[in-house]
């Protein structure tokens, strides 16, 4: 549209696909939750996790991580960044995923090698990436990565918006009251 083009695109449909979430926590859990509603299947890999909640036990199965790269048409990454996560997303993984696949990171930078990530998108491999987290922030304007048509790339604002800014600063007040009387603050970093 910014060219005056108006060219129909088909886009892929997320109905009945696979979806692999990297890590179960909070935010995952809530991705699980809306991909329940276009009735996707939800493969899990977390070490940390042994037992899918009751309340999600009809459409999230827990896999190892070899199945779960496999066999997903989308994968998202909800993990730290840890000795264990660095580049736990390398060129062996990518080519294992399917070739039309989506991968997410909204993690954090790190996770996918950005150097394998390029080469494997350049020889076609992959449907599309989405990162808003990468290995350095900001991302150079000659990263090799921008020059690709299948890659949306967001300046870490994945939780941003006027409701979480408002949210977080609720907190931050509320544990500042909290301390001058004395008690603990909620979600101490110790």
């Amino acid at each position: 549209m910014h060219n005056g083009e108006w060219k129909p695109y088909i886009g892929k449909d997320v109905y009945k696909k696979v979806l692999g979430l990297v890590g179960f926590g909070a935010i995952a859990k809530n991705v699980a939750r809306r991909a329940n509603g276009f009735s996707m299947q939800v493969l899990v890999y977390d070490p940390f996790v042994t037992e899918v909640p009751d309340v999600f036990k009809n459409y999230v199965q827990l896999v190892d991580f070899d199945t779960l790269v496999k066999e997903s048409d989308i994968i998202s990454i909800h993990v730290p960044l840890t000795d264990e996560t660095k580049d736990l997303f390398d060129k062996q993984t990518i080519y294992s995923m399917k070739k039309e696949a989506f991968l997410i990171n909204t993690g954090r930078g790190g996770i996918i090698n950005e150097v394998d990530l390029y080469e494997c998108m350049k020889s076609g491999h992959l449907g599309g990436v989405a990162l808003d987290v990468v290995e350095v922030e900001p991302m150079t304007k000659d990263n090799p990565l921008l020059t690709l048509e299948n890659l949306i790339v967001t300046p870490h604002i994945g939780m941003y918006s006027l409701e979480a800014i408002s949210a977080v600063s609720i907190v931050c007040a509320q544990n500042i009251v909290k301390k001058l009387k004395g008690e603990a603050p909620d979600y101490l970093i110790v």
